[in-house]
């Protein structure tokens, strides 16, 4: 995934990374002038964790990029500083580099790991929504091939979130983006129907990768500048238990089914 550390050659392993999904910031409707100016909202005191908002003490990770990472004690969320986010326009055009389409069969496959397992649970005719679709969106083109109407919402690339709510919505590896995540989840949470879905995908950080005297430096996923959160198993229940999820499945050390309640 992204231009550096890429995973799986030819194609980005997320369809979100240099080659764009939901963005650094995001937000529904957001232009790249709405993203900038989100910037002033950050205050230049002492840094407060990007998805809970705790103010630490934080665990300093060792970590690629010549940025500082930092460890939240409470969601486990490892985060980098501010001073090191892309601007809209920079990050737009990472995204821009790559060119995914459901005509590449890699990425296809990769995408199928979020997508396979969510069929189980939904109906033929069901209304999904992929948050974050990137320049060339896929998701919604394999959904159709199951009898699933999905829709793109990208805030750099298709920047009209559509109205009403949705049996299921897809954020494949989206999330790694958002420099205020429980900003764009809480908008899910939202969207998502009583016992609908919440499909996140995203590589999660694990004790024997991150906590060792080399931190993040060995890890692929850390070497996307566009990469700015980075998420545990226990991150994820601790998402669920603040939007009120169940955690379905956690499969592969990725990707995560959630339901709301009916």
């Amino acid at each position: 995934m992204g231009v550096a550390g890429a995973s799986t050659p030819g194609y980005d392993t997320r369809g979100s990374g240099p080659a764009g999904r939901a963005g650094n910031r995001g937000g529904a409707g957001s232009s790249g002038e709405a993203l900038e100016a989100s910037r002033s909202e950050r205050s230049a005191a002492a840094p407060r964790c990007r998805l809970c908002g705790g103010e630490g003490p934080f665990t300093e990770i060792a970590g690629p990029l010549a940025r500082r990472y930092r460890l939240c004690p409470c969601c486990r969320l490892i985060f980098v500083d501010d001073e090191t986010l892309l601007d809209p326009q920079e990050e737009r055009a990472r995204y821009e580099l790559h060119q995914n389409s459901p005509e590449q069969s890699g990425y296809v496959r990769f995408l199928s790991r979020a997508m396979e397992p969510a069929l189980g649970y939904l109906r033929r005719g069901a209304r999904a929504l992929d948050f974050g679709c990137g320049p060339g969106p896929t998701l919604s083109t394999l959904l159709g091939r199951h009898g699933i109407r999905c829709e793109d919402y990208d805030p750099f690339f298709v920047p009209h979130l559509p109205d009403g709510s949705f049996d299921a919505i897809f954020a494949t590896e989206v999330l790694e983006h958002l420099s205020r995540p429980m900003r764009e989840l809480r908008l899910m949470r939202e969207r998502v129907a009583a016992g609908g879905l919440l499909v996140v995908m995203t590589e999660l950080w694990r004790d024997d990768e991150a906590l060792g005297p080399e931190g993040l430096n060995r890890w692929h996923y850390a070497f996307d500048e566009t990469h700015v959160c980075f998420y545990h198993e226990e991150t994820i229940r601790w998402i669920c238990r603040q939007l009120e999820l169940e955690l379905l499945e956690l499969r592969e050390g990725r990707v995560a089914l959630m339901r709301a309640p009916r």
